[in-house]
């Protein structure tokens, strides 16, 4: 593996793992009874161009006061417009009301704009590319954070790695609506990735959000119209 493909894969995963939105390493897990589909919530193959391969898309084990968890990654991946990309990931995860949602955000926003919270971030994605990658602390950097714009809460962090005087790109989204939090993270072999790509995913996630918690689907106690729903009494209505 590349210098550069190490950088690629420790983007991924850091942003990924940022705020608790983590790939799970056990055994993929079966969402309990009444759930509603996650995995129609997060980047779909049709917000992509053709080329893009779905590498994995599972549930796996949930957090503390989470329901169930999903996550996907595409890679490689291209835009509709036909923008070459490395990897796009998605995360989507359904909190047990609104408030931990709310909560969790919260979490994740400290993670991305604090000193201590970046400084970890960048730990990760050094260990995860690896000695052979040359990468260091001082080659991650952080850019300032901004509202994507979807969803009731959102923000876009971009994170370039300099690798080789190249450079890897990368922008983390984040978003909740109602009780689902949801991270979109692009990555590209360049050193700027236009805000455009990541925020139009972003909206596309929303989108698909909206249309799972609107169509109802599964009734019961953590479903699309119950207690954990978009129309439940935590839900984004109730």
């Amino acid at each position: 593996m590349t210098r550069r493909a190490r950088t690629l894969a420790a983007l991924a995963v850091a942003a990924i793992a940022s705020g608790g939105l983590s790939i799970g390493i056990a055994q993929a897990l079966t969402p309990p009874a009444g759930t509603p589909d996650l995995e129609k919530m997060g980047v779909q193959s049709s917000d992509l161009g053709p080329g893009s391969k779905l590498s994995a898309g599972r549930y796996v084990k949930p957090a503390k006061h989470v329901i169930a968890d999903y996550n996907a990654s595409f890679s490689p991946a291209s835009t509709t417009a036909g923008v070459a990309l490395a990897v796009v990931a998605s995360a989507v995860i359904l909190t047990d009301s609104p408030a931990r949602g709310r909560s969790m955000f919260k979490v994740t926003r400290h993670v991305l704009v604090s000193k201590a919270g970046r400084d970890a971030l960048a730990f990760v994605i050094v260990a995860s590319a690896g000695a052979p990658s040359g990468v260091t602390l001082k080659d991650v950097h952080f850019a300032k954070p901004v509202s994507a714009g979807v969803g009731e809460q959102s923000l876009i962090q971009p994170v370039t790695v300099a690798v080789k005087h190249r450079g890897v790109a990368a922008d983390i989204v984040v978003l909740r609506i109602g009780a689902v939090l949801a991270s979109v993270t692009v990555v590209v072999r360049r050193p700027q990735l236009p805000s455009s790509i990541a925020t139009t995913l972003a909206n596309a996630v929303g989108s698909h959000i909206d249309a799972v918690l609107a169509a109802g689907g599964s009734s019961g106690a953590t479903g699309a119209t119950g207690s954990a729903g978009a129309s439940g009494g935590t839900g984004a209505t109730g």
